[in-house]
């Protein structure tokens, strides 16, 4: 059975993402759990909050709703 990390990569700059799939550990995770946004925030805690993160928040949050219903099933599948 191979291991992969149940988890999302949130960024709003793609480049930290690109970094992350194209590094050693890049192939553990899901093409599809990687979230970024159009623009980064530029290490500005506010401006990401305010202007940057919203529209790409519903996309979030639904990806990790998605990992988590897929988690439970499987746990469910080996302890049933």
């Amino acid at each position: 059975m191979k291991y992969v990390p149940r988890s999302v990569q949130i960024d709003l700059e793609a480049g930290v993402c690109d970094r992350l799939r194209s590094g050693p550990t890049g192939a553990l995770f899901k093409p599809d759990t990687f979230i970024t946004g159009d623009g980064g925030a530029g290490n500005n805690w506010a401006k990401g909050c305010s202007s940057s993160f919203p529209p790409v928040s519903p996309l979030v949050l639904t990806m990790m709703w998605v990992v988590c219903v897929i988690s439970l099933y499987r746990w469910y599948a080996v302890f049933s």
